[in-house]
């Protein structure tokens, strides 16, 4: 009931995950029955596929860049690729488990990334005390490198550029999101809306 307006405007609604959007398509449906035998879908998706959407038109309207938005599985390919190199080449590391690595190290560059870790002043001498710290802050300049050779995007890197666009019209969007979204997420998010 709370985004009847909206969806009965056909504005998009946006949600934090999955599971809250399947929701508000299904209450959706089940309001709309009661009317009529053909019901129209609801424009209901999650945070990050708007913004996603957002940079594809963007770019799509030239006003970004034309590259490669990676996805998830891409993305940690990506990253098992430059382990599995470094470890060839490094010695006196080695690894039990390289793939899982890569997802650990797939997983902290996202949270390092999406809580504003690049914006941090001299980020990367902070790793230089640990062993560990190394190998994970020489495979996260291999991987920005990497992507540069691609000319390909990470979802951070795709947010990144949304905060560059010149807003002109906001659209017409219902936001139900809550506040631990990650930061640069939510600066995207209040950047387009």
């Amino acid at each position: 009931q709370l985004f009847l307006p909206l969806l009965e405007a056909d504005a998009c609604i946006v949600t934090p995950g999955k599971r809250l959007a399947r929701e508000i398509t299904e209450s959706w449906v089940r309001y709309c029955e009661t009317d009529s035998p053909v019901i129209a879908t609801p424009r209901v998706t999650t945070v990050d596929s708007w913004l996603e959407q957002a940079w594809f038109r963007a770019v799509e309207a030239g006003q970004l860049p034309a590259a490669r938005l990676l996805t998830q599985q891409q993305d940690l390919a990506v990253w098992q690729q430059l382990i599995r190199d470094d470890l060839g080449e490094r010695i006196g590391f080695s690894l039990i488990n390289p793939k899982a690595a890569a997802q650990h190290a797939q997983a902290a560059w996202n949270k390092l990334m999406m809580h504003n870790g690049a914006g941090l002043k001299d980020l990367w001498s902070a790793f230089q005390y640990d062993d560990d710290c190394q190998v994970f802050s020489d495979w996260a300049r291999q991987y920005s490198a990497r992507l540069s050779e691609l000319g390909a995007l990470s979802r951070y890197g795709a947010y990144q550029q949304l905060l560059k666009l010149p807003v002109t019209e906001r659209p017409p969007v219902g936001l139900w999101t809550v506040p631990d979204l990650p930061p640069l997420t939510r600066k995207a998010l209040d950047h387009l809306v």
